[in-house]
């Protein structure tokens, strides 16, 4: 059985994973995220970087993941 994960941004839960695949040597995990109460998780994580400064390398506003 899969265990799901909460995926938190500043302490409020804003989706949830079952991890497919982990490279502990790396620090990295691959997974779907299904995102809760959030209609564009493009917009929102874009808003999110803008913010708090951080830089965005791909901005493709068609897409709009």
């Amino acid at each position: 059985m899969k265990k799901t994960y909460a995926i938190q941004l500043n302490k409020v839960t804003i989706g949830t994973t079952v991890f497919a695949y982990a490279d502990v040597s790396m620090g990295v995990v691959f997974g779907t995220v299904l995102f809760q109460d959030i209609n564009s998780p493009y917009d929102f994580l874009k808003e999110y970087c803008l913010q708090n400064g951080i830089g965005i390398d791909a901005h493709i506003p068609k897409i709009n993941l």
